[in-house]
C-alpha cells in the first residue's frame, strides 16, 4: 500500500478548481511512471481516453494491460490499481462499461463547455 489520501478525506474536493484536483491527483500519482501520470489524471478529471494498456488496467483486463508494457512497468500496475481503488471515484474503473460511461460523462468535471470542447488536452492542462 502506498499510503495516499483518499478522496473522502479531502474536503469538497469535487468543488476545487481543476488545478486543485490536479495538485492532489499528482500527489497520489507520484508512484507511477512519468508517462502514465498525465493520461491517468486526464482520464479521471476530464474523461480523456487513456492509452490502451492503461485503459485495459483501468477496465480490470490484466492480460491486455500487461502484454504491451515494458518489464519494469509491470510491477507499477499495483500502484495504479491502489490509486484507482483508494483514491478515485469507484464509478471510473473496474469494467469496460464503467470506463466507457466515465469517458462519456467527461470525468470528474463532466463534459467540457462547448467553447472548451475543441481544446486539446494539452491546452486544458496549460490553462
Amino acid at each position: 500500500m502506498i499510503g495516499l489520501p483518499q478522496l473522502d478525506q479531502l474536503p469538497a474536493l469535487a468543488s476545487l478548481p481543476p488545478d486543485g484536483w490536479r495538485h492532489h491527483l499528482r500527489a497520489w500519482l507520484h508512484s507511477l511512471p512519468d508517462g502514465w501520470r498525465l493520461p491517468v489524471a486526464d482520464y479521471v478529471l476530464y474523461g480523456d481516453e487513456p492509452p490502451p494498456a492503461l485503459k485495459a488496467a483501468i477496465e480490470n483486463d490484466l492480460a491486455r494491460a500487461i502484454v504491451p508494457l515494458a518489464d519494469e512497468d509491470v510491477p507499477r500496475l499495483r500502484n495504479l490499481i491502489a490509486i484507482l481503488t483508494w483514491n478515485c471515484p469507484a464509478e471510473c474503473w473496474g469494467s469496460g462499461v464503467a470506463v466507457a460511461d466515465w469517458i462519456g460523462r467527461g470525468g470528474v468535471f463532466g463534459p467540457a463547455p462547448a467553447s472548451a470542447a475543441a481544446a486539446a488536452p494539452a491546452e486544458r492542462r496549460a490553462a
